[in-house]
């Protein structure tokens, strides 16, 4: 994969750009754009959290996530549910990055695919 610098601005795509500079320039857009989906989506869910009847399931998926000092995952939960949602914690933690990684790629090619055409 080419690697490029940060990009100063977000400007719109030009043809004469090169490739390197519409990549830096779609994946700024995609931060910008995730980043801001992400902070409306915080705010949707706690303004419906409030009087939601999920609340009750609550006890359901609960886990205690703790690591020793070489980095070994240990989980404590009352019942399979808790382990799953456990698990599935630290996965995030651990793969953040890879994640987030993986989710710029796949809008980054979208857009190539748009500007291309």
């Amino acid at each position: 994969m080419l690697r490029c610098g940060a990009a100063a601005e977000i400007a719109p795509v030009r043809s004469h750009d090169t490739p390197c500079e519409k990549r830096e320039r779609i994946g700024m857009r995609g931060l910008v754009l995730g980043a801001a989906s992400i902070a409306v989506l915080g705010a949707v869910l706690t303004a419906c959290s409030a009087g939601s009847p999920l609340a009750a399931d609550e006890d359901r998926f609960r886990a205690e996530i703790r690591r020793t000092a070489y980095g070994v995952l240990h989980i404590k939960a009352a019942n399979m549910g808790g382990i799953g949602y456990g698990y599935g914690h630290a996965s995030a933690q651990d793969n953040v990055c890879e994640i987030a990684d993986r989710l710029l790629q796949h809008r980054a090619a979208r857009d190539d695919q748009r500007v291309m055409a």
